[in-house]
């Protein structure tokens, strides 16, 4: 089978996502809590939209901006056997989202949940098994190559308990572009 439209642009926002993935990562356990938090949210944000992208042909990626809780919904529609799915309300949150960019007047604070890379590797996990298209993505990439990626790889395997979940669905898939 050819690669199509859809194939290329599921990649090009999966890639995106993965950039935001590792450096949310990598953020959260050198202690910058609010980059994390921001990267987080951008990096579920990339990937549901790809994941949309490649399950419906007429998804526009702006027109629902930055609503995770309304991407959230469409998954459970478009995408099979998804029904149950959820993003975390915390993640939704525009207050969330504005606290962790921006400096609130008076110095107001958020609290960060000790669960958030935890979370935010199961749903990146999640979103990636919705898809079959894995081919020739920078995530096959740093799972096959990892002296060539080795600060991707470590970001991306340290404490990841969805490491094992992410080589089976993934790197199978990387030699065809169509499984």
């Amino acid at each position: 089978m050819s690669i199509t439209e859809q194939d290329r642009s599921y990649i090009v926002w999966q890639n995106r996502a993965f950039y935001f993935y590792v450096a949310a990562r990598a953020c959260f356990h050198k202690g910058f809590d609010p980059p994390a938090v921001s990267l987080s949210q951008q990096c579920i944000e990339q990937l549901m939209k790809a994941t949309l992208i490649w399950w419906d042909s007429s998804f526009k990626p702006k027109k629902l901006g930055h609503d995770l809780e309304k991407m959230s919904q469409l998954i459970q529609v478009k995408v099979q056997n998804q029904g149950d799915f959820k993003v975390p309300g915390y993640l939704c949150d525009g207050k969330y989202q504005s606290l962790s960019r921006y400096p609130a007047p008076g110095g107001q604070g958020y609290g960060i949940s000790g669960t958030l890379i935890s979370g935010v590797d199961c749903l990146f996990a999640d979103l990636v098994e919705m898809v079959s298209f894995q081919f020739n993505s920078e995530l096959i990439r740093t799972l096959k190559q990892k002296r060539t990626h080795e600060n991707w790889y470590f970001d991306l395997e340290l404490h990841n308990g969805q490491m094992d979940r992410l080589r089976k669905h993934v790197l199978p898939l990387r030699s065809q572009p169509h499984a």
